[in-house]
């Protein structure tokens, strides 16, 4: 008599519910193993996309790289004739001297375009840039370099590209035909683009004028050289993302496109503005860390969003549950937990469509799809088990209420907490309001069945 009794009464059915909410966590957990194998698989389509068009690119420099020679007297001590004598002995340092620009103009633009690996795109560029500038020249003192000579003769232009393969088109303007790039390694293993750049001994400027193409993906960022500079970029990819140690100080983004404006200086960039390559260049990441630019973003990659609404899942189903409960304590049912089961089913299938159908079209309109396709399965079968249309036209109303809320929330990512909160709020204040007068004592004996 007891067991029956504890059977029928309102904590187990509180208790079993409880239950199948942690059993459908499995199935949310199952996609979301789904989601992370999708978004590998992306990302492995990305890369490929990558190795044949161009990386993500970076530009480096560009650097006036010039030779300089120090001499060093050096005092030794040598036996002649069986007496101690001192010598002093010349010795000759060979090293570079790195220069970057007293101004330096960075702009381009931006053509981009949607490459595809099967259902996989990657958003990929050609790009027209164009460095122009010029390096101030001095003596060797004027670099804090005392006994040496400073060869501008052999002047080199030095920069970098991060993938060398995207560059097609290279133009220095002023030095003729004979102005041939080519790779340079450096010390520190890091590979480079030098043109020979010959200065005229006595000269207080050294031009810069370099134009090149080049074509990457995803993302295109330079390094803010110069006592003084600017960086122009414009493109008509409409969704972009400027993102290292300096934003643009002025931008405009359309649905045509954008630009942006950089204006920089040789302060908090983590580098002076000349160094000698013997004493130690900075490191490549000190490079990339004051670099500034763009990402190109895929409006229509739904991982992320999937991501982001699977978080909400157990919250759903819980709800759901909750409707269904309604339903049961207030209109004398009794609902079978495997009724339960299958409407908690629904919901998570409904993660599995919105999944499957972002990856062929919008995430708005796939998640549209998908919550319609959920709200209805559900109220059709609440049609059934609630034992008439009213009831299941209230059960989807509020399952499409549900799914109108998360989609607010996933938009307006600022004030998910918000949103979120304040659903929580009333969803309890519902089940206050509708359950005031209901005696919690007697409500898990009603056994009513439902149609």
């Amino acid at each position: 008599m007891l067991r029956n009794r504890f059977f029928s009464s309102l904590g187990w059915r509180v208790a079993a519910l409880f239950f199948l909410g942690l059993v459908l966590l499995i199935p949310l957990s199952m996609i979301d193993g789904l989601l992370r194998e999708r978004t590998y698989r992306k990302a492995d389509a990305v890369r490929e996309i990558g190795q044949q068009w161009g990386t993500e690119q970076r530009v480096y420099g560009p650097f006036l790289r010039v030779p300089v020679t120090r001499e060093e007297e050096r005092s030794e001590q040598v036996i002649v004739k069986g007496e101690l004598q001192t010598r002093i002995r010349k010795v000759e340092h060979r090293g570079h001297l790195i220069l970057l620009p007293e101004e330096y103009r960075f702009e381009g633009t931006v053509d981009p375009e949607v490459r595809y690996r099967g259902i996989f795109r990657a958003p990929v560029f050609t790009s027209a840039l164009r460095m122009e500038g010029f390096w101030a020249l001095g003596d060797a003192t004027d670099y804090e370099m005392e006994n040496s000579t400073i060869d501008w003769k052999k002047a080199e232009l030095v920069f970098r590209v991060a993938d060398a393969k995207g560059l097609t088109k290279l133009e220095c303007g002023g030095l003729g035909e004979g102005a041939a790039p080519r790779p340079l390694f450096l010390e520190d293993q890091t590979d480079w683009i030098a043109i020979d750049y010959p200065v005229d001994e006595g000269s207080e400027e050294a031009p810069l004028d370099l134009s090149f193409e080049l074509q990457g993906s995803l993302a295109l960022s330079f390094l803010p050289v110069g006592r003084e500079g600017v960086a122009e970029l414009s493109s008509s990819w409409a969704d972009p993302s400027f993102r290292g140690s300096r934003l643009p100080s002025q931008r405009d983004v359309s649905e045509s496109g954008f630009t942006a404006k950089w204006s920089f200086g040789e302060f908090g960039r983590g580098f002076p503005n000349f160094w000698l390559e013997e004493n130690g260049a900075p490191h490549l990441s000190v490079l990339e860390n004051a670099m500034s630019g763009v990402e190109f973003l895929d409006p229509i990659d739904g991982y992320r969003m999937t991501e982001r609404s699977l978080k909400y899942g157990s919250l759903f189903i819980a709800l759901g549950f909750l409707v269904f409960f309604l339903f049961e304590i207030l209109c004398g049912l009794k609902l079978h937990l495997m009724q339960y089961l299958l409407a908690g089913a629904a919901q998570a299938l409904f993660f599995l469509l919105v999944l499957a159908l972002s990856e062929v079209m919008d995430f708005s309109v796939a998640y549209g799809i998908a919550a319609v396709a959920a709200t209805s399965l559900v109220a059709f079968y609440a049609a059934s088990v609630l034992g008439g249309g009213r009831r299941a036209s209230m059960v989807g109303g509020a399952m499409a209420s549900l799914y109108a809320v998360l989609l607010v929330i996933l938009r307006e990512q600022d004030y998910a907490l918000l949103a979120g909160s304040v659903l929580l709020f009333v969803a309890l204040g519902v089940f206050m309001f509708l359950t005031r007068k209901l005696d919690w004592g007697n409500a898990g004996g009603q056994t009513v069945e439902g149609g």
